[in-house]
């Protein structure tokens, strides 16, 4: 009898050691056995078929309105998004596709990929990426450009994390990957917290919610909402973009694309207006404005909320706390080219370096240098015997008078298409200017920030004194240029006029759009939008 009593217990050890291996190197038997002994969800929407290899369609919502459909493919080391988005900016039409593709070795390790953007009637641009032993070789239209090869995953891994491992509540999780829409490398912080009920195709699920957070060197520039169910696929989520909400969710492919036939299309755009409690009076004709700007969030290390805006030759930031931080602009207007405010303001590392100014003169799909058509445009500019500073304010002057301020249905027209066109906003007299200096040899980039305009608006409800005129101007996000002029960034504004760059604003980040790439204009909207509070510093 305790002969057969051993065996037994025996018997039961071995299977319950092989459960035990089993279970942890098996992440679908984990799943399964967890969904038994854990408040766990108990959904399978795609029946697991991405472990394997798959695809998947998604609606984008925009509050309560679809404004567009997103299509996912998986093939082992092969992830494929393409996403399409229509919108109403200002009343037009604004069509957006993009695909983007992320192709990983045997080890996971991002290898190649591919991002191509079409917006609006603008002709596509695509930029491909290749590893290549320690580089990474980044190529779009006749511009190339090489970087060091930092190895990890590709754009996919937050999802091929989920499905091959389901997160547990409570569980934290990091993942370090390359993505060819931002051209750097993102670190994601995901957090698992509780499993809830949730209202899925008219039915009740209890899906897990994931909380992510999304970093480029130390920059958060995400906040994303996940809810997975039990296989980890991800079937609905949340972006935050400031006060508004981007969802997505899973759905069929019917569902997904019938917002292309639709008429009722989503006001969407990225206007983040921040109203002020008093105009600033002639702002044109102040030589300098200090703002005290406050970030809602806060909590932030002094290095990273200097790191949100630029120190320049015409803009200094003085850090007060985790909250605050007082940014005191110059004005550039006028013919003096040896001006510039900011006398704490160090070049370093830029005067006279080919090397570093050379990305500010290429030419490529954006900026497009060998069009005969800005030939021609810059055959209308009297340039001959001028100073390089007006040279800059000629071009300056060309552009303003030549291009027909309007409302834009492309996101970010290419130099080309604004001379076709011959209208545009701000991101297409930027490129514009950017592509005349170049031509010329003048080194420019684009700079994102905001801009000082006046309210007018009839919204009594905002009015201070009940007459329908709201008492102050607002900062609004714009574009404007730089050109490099006698060792110094010198900031220029064909949208306006003045010969120069007038105080009423302040700059967040700027770009030389290398690569045909507006990943760093994105950025610095997204992360900015909704988070500040302005004053002016009296």
């Amino acid at each position: 009898m305790l002969k057969r009593l051993f065996f037994l217990l025996l018997f039961i050890l071995c299977i319950c050691v092989i459960a035990i291996v089993v279970y942890f190197n098996f992440p679908r038997l984990q799943t399964f056995v967890g969904a038994w002994f854990i408040d766990y969800p108990d959904l399978v929407v795609s029946d697991d078929i991405l472990r394997d290899g798959g695809e998947y369609w998604e609606m984008v919502m925009d509050g309560e309105n679809q404004i567009g459909f997103q299509r996912t493919i998986f093939r082992n080391e092969y992830y494929e998004q393409q996403s399409r988005l229509m919108l109403l900016r200002r009343g037009m039409r604004f069509d957006v596709a993009m695909t983007t593709v992320s192709v990983s070795d045997a080890e996971g390790f991002f290898e190649s990929g591919k991002l191509r953007v079409k917006a609006g009637w603008q002709e596509s641009v695509e930029t491909n990426f290749q590893a290549s032993g320690d580089k990474l070789v980044i190529s779009a239209g006749k511009s190339e450009s090489v970087i060091e090869r930092v190895k990890v995953a590709g754009a996919d891994a937050v999802i091929r994390s989920l499905i091959s491992k389901p997160m547990l509540s409570g569980e934290k999780r990091e993942i370090r990957y390359f993505d060819p829409s931002q051209m750097r490398v993102i670190e994601t912080c995901l957090e698992a917290g509780g499993v809830r009920t949730s209202s899925y195709n008219s039915a009740e699920v209890k899906l897990l919610a994931i909380s992510a957070r999304s970093f480029i060197d130390g920059k958060m520039i995400l906040q994303s909402r996940y809810k997975t169910d039990r296989g980890g696929n991800i079937i609905y989520s949340e972006t935050l973009f400031g006060d508004r909400i981007i969802r997505t969710f899973r759905t069929s492919k019917k569902r997904a694309s019938a917002i292309v036939s639709s008429k009722e299309l989503s006001e969407f755009s990225y206007d983040g207006e921040i109203f002020l409690d008093e105009p600033i009076i002639s702002s044109s004709e102040l030589r300098s404005i200090s703002f005290r700007v406050r970030l809602r969030d806060g909590g932030l290390e002094e290095k990273q909320i200097s790191d949100l805006f630029v120190d320049s030759p015409f803009q200094r930031v003085l850090v007060i706390d985790s909250q605050n931080v007082v940014i005191t602009v110059w004005s550039s207007v006028g013919s003096d080219s040896a001006w510039y405010g900011n006398e704490e303001y160090v070049v370093g590392g830029v005067k006279n370096n080919a090397e570093v100014l050379g990305e500010y003169l290429m030419s490529g799909s954006l900026i497009n240098l060998d069009d005969s058509r800005l030939e021609v445009l810059l055959s209308k500019a009297r340039l001959e015997g001028l100073s390089v500073w007006r040279k800059v304010l000629e071009l300056e002057r060309l552009v303003y008078g030549s291009i027909r301020s309007s409302s834009s249905s492309v996101g970010f027209a290419s130099s080309s298409e604004v001379l076709r066109a011959g209208r545009g906003d701000c991101t297409e007299f930027a490129v514009l200017l950017a592509a005349l200096c170049r031509k010329i040899g003048i080194p420019s980039r684009v700079v994102v920030g905001l801009v000082y305009v006046e309210d007018l608006g009839d919204d009594e409800s905002k009015s201070s004194d009940g007459n329908g005129i709201r008492a102050g101007g607002k900062m609004v996000f714009h574009l404007w240029n730089e050109a490099y002029v006698d060792g110094i960034w010198r900031p220029i504004d064909s949208m306006y006029g003045h010969g120069g760059a007038d105080a009423a604003r302040i700059k967040i980040a700027d770009d030389s759009l290398k690569n045909d790439s507006i990943s760093v204009i994105c950025r610095t909207i997204l992360t900015t939008i909704g988070q500040l509070e302005i004053k002016i510093q009296k």
